[in-house]
């Protein structure tokens, strides 16, 4: 079994205006790096073997300042990216609810099976982000075979639906907090994936 100790990055002026980032390379607000520095005295007293960071900056960042100083090796992969929002890149929560309509932002925050195929025009659906975070991490442990305890840092979309399609998980959605670190186990043998809260 692996014990994942997964994270969203800290806080950015986007986050803050409800604009949807995505891909977009958007960097720390003064919080963001406070939130991120913040967890360091978290993260030191988790034992992690390795801590792994999405390769958009405002992931980076956080992960080197929340490893920072404390001889953990920190490895970057574009795999972890946030979904890919497409054409609702860059705009705010209302002005998407403007654009799309409210049963399109329902749905796209809904944790139900039945809505796992919705997607932003041009973006990946919600089955999509959980495919290739999953594929990333089997082949990721297949590879480094012998790990236990491990850090990722990525963000919200990423982290809502791996956390949510895990056994165990609430019914009710969870909301990813900035820089919260919410423990997921991984058992590669079964391929199971268990939420610990």
């Amino acid at each position: 079994m692996i014990e994942l100790f997964v994270f969203r990055h800290g806080e950015t002026l986007w986050n803050r205006a409800t604009r949807m980032q995505g891909h977009t390379d958007t960097e720390l607000s003064d919080l963001g790096e406070t939130q991120a520095c913040d967890l360091r005295g978290v993260i030191k007293d988790l034992s992690l073997e390795r801590v792994l960071s999405s390769d958009l900056r405002r992931a980076r960042r956080t992960a080197e300042l929340a490893t920072q100083g404390l001889s953990i090796p920190l490895e970057i992969h574009p795999d972890l990216r946030e979904a890919r929002f497409g054409q609702l890149e860059g705009l705010t929560r209302d002005e998407i609810i403007q654009r799309e309509g409210e049963e399109f932002w329902s749905k796209w925050l809904s944790v139900a099976e039945e809505h796992m195929d919705v997607m932003a025009p041009g973006g990946e659906t919600k089955r999509q982000v959980l495919a290739r975070i999953r594929d990333f991490l089997r082949s990721y442990f297949e590879r480094n075979a012998g790990l236990k305890r491990v850090g990722i840092c990525s963000h919200g979309g990423v982290l809502a639906r791996l956390l949510h399609s895990a056994e165990a998980s609430p019914s009710d959605r969870l909301r990813i907090e900035n820089c919260r670190i919410y423990r997921l186990d991984f058992i590669p043998e079964s391929g199971r994936w268990i939420y610990r809260g």
